[in-house]
This record gives C-alpha cells, structure tokens and sequence, in this order.
C-alpha cells in the first residue's frame, strides 16, 4: 500500500487507484514468494503467481466509476 500510495502523490493525486497496487505489485511482491520445487516444475514463477491473482480480484465497479468521476478535480 505504501507504494502504490507513493505512485499516487509523484501522480499528483490525493488517493490510491486500484491501477497504482496493479502498477506496484510485481515489484513489491516478487521477492516475498518462494515457489515450492512442484510448482516450479509446473513453470509456476513469482510472476505468474501475481499476475492470476490480480487477474482473479475483483474490482468493485462503484470504486472505479468514483474513481473516474474525482481525478480530474483533484488534478487542477
């Protein structure tokens, strides 16, 4: 979370989009993940790891379409 609120300010925005934690979350969970030797050999790799499971989180609409309607007053 600290990255993606960091992503945020250097944006110029006072709140965290869900695209600033997909943005940040490679990078800062990559290295936390230790693969066991079954799903390496599947070609399980930190990566894919945290690809399927952001493809696999729901977004909440209403967080989006907020999202959407706010940015650009926090912008001028």
């Amino acid at each position: 979370m600290l990255a993606a609120k960091a992503r945020a300010a250097l944006d110029g925005r006072t709140s965290v989009a869900i695209e600033d934690v997909r943005a940040v979350a490679k990078p800062v969970l990559r290295h936390r993940l230790v693969t066991t030797y079954a799903a390496q050999a599947d070609g399980m790799t930190p990566d894919r790891i945290i690809a399927k499971l952001l493809d696999e989180t729901p977004v909440r609409k209403e967080a989006e379409s907020v999202h959407a309607e706010v940015a650009p007053l926090l912008r001028s």
